[in-house]
C-alpha cells in the first residue's frame, strides 16, 4: 500500500468534519494546487524537459505567478475532488511528452481568486 499524500489526508479530515467546511474548502484548493505542481513537476522531469522533479515544480510555481496565481492564496476550491485525485493527478503521470498536454480530467478543477 502506498503512503498517503499529505494533499489526500487533509482530503479526508475535512470529510470527516476536521475544521469546518469553509476552512476545508479553502485548505482542499490549496492541496490541490500543490498536487497539481508536484504532479506536473514530476512529469516534466521523466519527460526530460528539467533535470529533478523539484526544478519541475520551481517552474510550474514560477508559471502560476506569472499569472499572479500562488497555492497559498490563490486557490479558493476546488470541484470534483474525487475526478481530480483518480483520474487528473495520476493521467498527468502519462502526458505525451511532446506536447505535455494537461489532460481533460483536470480543466476547471481548482478555481483561483482572481487577481
Amino acid at each position: 500500500m502506498k503512503p498517503m499524500s499529505f494533499a489526500r489526508a487533509s482530503l479526508l479530515f475535512c470529510a470527516f468534519g476536521g475544521l469546518g467546511s469553509l476552512g476545508c474548502q479553502y485548505g482542499a484548493a490549496t492541496d490541490a494546487c500543490y498536487a497539481l505542481v508536484e504532479a506536473i513537476g514530476a512529469r516534466l522531469a521523466t519527460c526530460g524537459v528539467v533535470a529533478t522533479p523539484e526544478e519541475g515544480e520551481q517552474l510550474v510555481i514560477d508559471d502560476l505567478a506569472s499569472d499572479g496565481l500562488n497555492c497559498d492564496t490563490s486557490p479558493v476550491s476546488l470541484r470534483d475532488e474525487d475526478i481530480f485525485y483518480d483520474q487528473c493527478i495520476p493521467e498527468i503521470a502519462e502526458m505525451d511528452c511532446t506536447s505535455l498536454a494537461l489532460p481533460v480530467s483536470c480543466a476547471d478543477k481548482i478555481y483561483y481568486r482572481s487577481r
